[in-house]
């Protein structure tokens, strides 16, 4: 989206900060799927989108077909108040994609409005600050640092781009998340540029947002990332991200009603969502209602057969219930859509199943990683689980608190280390978290 918090063209008012598009006077109801196309189109007015771009922009890492994307734009269309045959705003090109041009006689190209308090964003810039989105949603240690260089490029030329900072923090996120940077770097960055995002302009949630993440995931202050998360639904009550984050947080600390609320609220904003479903089974999952979980999770898997992280969560779910051979084969089906299919889960089932050999196996490249990449303990600990060494289980996830493993925000009431919390060791672990 671009710098730009209002957009108008011909009758119409397109106001980010408000997330409202409006008809003189008149308020338009969209879905939020029907109002991030529109906002794509507007803020990509000067260039064709094609309808994979689109695809992978409004459903990033998520298996939908073109009819989901020509059913949204047909409910742009609606409430713009026009059809293919006679379009004003959004142009079908033939073969190609779809374009936004304000043609209309009631006001030629569309201008932004001067209200916008980062100031006027470039082309130049906005062109970068968009490349870098797309990036970011492909989620791979390749397409991030790229995304990073495009954010970087954007703010060169609009230093005060403020969510071009926030995204530019969610990229450092994002490669602590998948272990392309250690946890304290990662979130060094990120919580500057999320930072400097609020100081630019405290209207936006994108900030808060991202700040929160850090709070969450690498600093394990629980309390204050959900104040994060509040103040970013205060700035956007139609923002599923914030919904979804906070959330998460609520659930680490085992307040379960209240995640369960915000989860739904998050789905009901975004049905597409994979990743929403499955947390809402992993919320299931910690406070131990297994059945809710299994049911939750294998209907992500029948939305996605190949959706890898809900087939890892499920693969506990089913430890749990004592099906180890079910679980490997979860882990088994998810191997081809994870590094190398070496996961510390799939080792724990390994050696749950009673395959010993091929867990100490899988255990041995994964001691190799941490130790040649500096890479995250966890796995280590559940390799171990599975093996039931329980004292090198419990070495690892100290190897992992000294980390700060992303992992362990789970820690107070994931039912995988049911096992160890009786030991003293575990105990002070968890202390060390700090559920603040």
């Amino acid at each position: 989206m671009s710098g730009d918090s209002v957009f108008r063209f011909g009758p119409f008012t397109l106001d980010r900060r408000r997330r409202r598009l409006c008809k003189g006077e008149t308020p338009i109801r969209l879905k939020p799927k029907e109002w991030e196309l529109l906002c794509c189109l507007v803020d990509q007015r000067d260039r064709v989108l094609s309808k994979d771009e689109l695809l992978d922009q409004l459903w990033p890492r998520q298996t939908v077909t073109e009819a989901n994307l020509s059913q949204t734009v047909y409910a742009v269309r609606k409430a713009l108040g026009e059809s293919a045959r006679q379009a004003r705003w959004i142009e079908t090109v033939p073969r190609l994609g779809y374009r936004f041009v304000a043609s209309a006689p009631a006001g030629g190209r569309g201008t932004p409005s001067p209200e916008s308090s980062t100031g006027a964003v470039p082309a130049s810039a906005r062109a970068a600050y968009e490349r870098g989105r797309y990036c970011w949603r492909r989620f791979t240690t390749s397409s991030l640092k790229q995304a990073l260089a495009f954010f970087d490029e954007a703010l060169e030329a609009a230093p005060r781009f403020a969510e071009a900072h926030a995204w530019r923090s969610a990229t450092w996120s994002a490669l602590g998340n998948i272990g392309a940077l250690s946890p304290r770097e990662s979130a060094e960055h990120a919580r500057r540029a999320a930072d400097q995002a609020i100081t630019i302009d405290d209207s936006l949630a994108t900030g808060y947002e991202m700040r929160g993440v850090v709070e969450l995931y690498f600093d394990w202050n629980f309390e204050a990332a959900r104040r994060s998360f509040d103040k970013a639904i205060e700035r956007d009550a139609g923002s599923a991200n914030a919904h979804h984050l906070r959330a998460n947080a609520l659930a680490f600390c085992e307040e379960f009603e209240a995640a369960h609320a915000d989860i739904e609220q998050a789905q009901a904003l975004d049905p597409t969502s994979l990743i929403t479903r499955t947390d809402a089974g992993l919320f299931h999952y910690l406070e131990r209602d297994f059945e809710a979980a299994q049911t939750c999770l294998e209907a992500v898997l029948r939305q996605d057969p190949t959706f890898a992280h809900a087939r890892v969560k499920l693969a506990h779910v089913l430890a749990t219930r004592n099906q180890p051979a079910d679980a490997l084969r979860q882990c088994e089906l998810a191997a081809e859509d994870l590094r190398d299919g070496v996961t510390g889960t799939h080792a724990c089932m390994l050696g749950l199943a009673g395959r010993p050999d091929e867990a100490r196996a899988m255990l041995s490249e994964l001691i190799d990683d941490v130790s040649l990449r500096s890479a995250d303990p966890y796995g280590m600990a559940l390799a171990y689980l599975g093996l039931g060494e329980e004292d090198n289980a419990l070495d690892a996830l100290a190897l992992a608190l000294e980390y700060r493993s992303r992992n362990l925000v789970t820690l107070r009431s994931d039912p995988t280390w049911d096992a160890l919390r009786s030991r003293g060791s575990f105990k002070e672990l968890l202390a060390s978290v700090a559920y603040r």
